[in-house]
């Protein structure tokens, strides 16, 4: 069964996108397990929260949250 082309072409999109793809590490993990425990956030929030941690803070790069601010420290 092939893709629907708008599936295509949103993988074209974000594949041609100069998003970053970043596969989680053990260190994020540990620090996504307690972002859940530290703020009411679901699995997906906590790993960009710890990619912020990791990687946002070093590259002088913004993560845009939609509901609640979260201290990056």
């Amino acid at each position: 069964m092939s893709e629907p082309v708008l599936v295509l072409e949103l993988k074209k999109n974000l594949l041609d996108s100069n998003l970053g793809f970043v596969a989680p590490d053990v260190f994020q993990a540990q620090i996504a397990a307690k972002a859940r425990l530290k703020y009411q956030l679901n699995l997906g929030d906590c790993f960009v929260y710890a990619l912020a941690i990791r990687d946002a803070a070093e590259n002088n790069l913004h993560i845009l949250w939609l509901n609640n601010y979260i201290p990056f420290r």
